[in-house]
């Protein structure tokens, strides 16, 4: 249960950062929004990682980090970058449930690269998925 109350609390953050995104955007190049928020973003992370050090709890594998420094920066650059652009043109209304639908890529890629089992349960999801997201953006 621990962790499920953990995912409502960030699922909250997520929720409501998108209207600080939206409001810090407004006058701002998508480049230079991007680069202000992970600037936010890795001065909590430094805090963190120092914290760490220093109860010499740093540890990772040489593989790890290629891994993640590939998702950092598809994720903080790339995906960031055009997360800001989505909006600088269109509603968060709009922008944050079409980003949503990364659970259903997740899915896909999950099965097509890491092989993970087909089952009744995640193909209704993806098909919720899919009508939810119909729902949301239909006029």
């Amino acid at each position: 249960m621990k962790g499920e109350i953990l995912a409502i609390l960030v699922a909250i953050i997520w929720g409501f950062v998108p209207i600080l995104d939206k409001l810090g955007i407004i006058n701002v190049h998508p480049f230079i929004g991007n680069f202000i928020r992970s600037v936010g973003s890795f001065t909590f992370m430094l805090i963190i990682f120092l914290y760490m050090l220093k109860t010499k709890q740093v540890y990772v594998e040489k593989g790890a980090v290629i891994y993640l420094f590939f998702a950092g920066l598809l994720a903080g650059g790339v995906a960031g970058i055009i997360y800001y652009f989505a909006l600088k043109f269109a509603p968060v209304s709009r922008v944050i449930p079409i980003t949503s639908l990364y659970p259903f890529f997740a899915a896909i890629f999950s099965i097509i690269l890491l092989g993970e089992k087909v089952t009744v349960k995640l193909i209704l999801g993806i098909v919720f998925i899919i009508i939810g997201m119909h729902l949301i953006l239909s006029k």
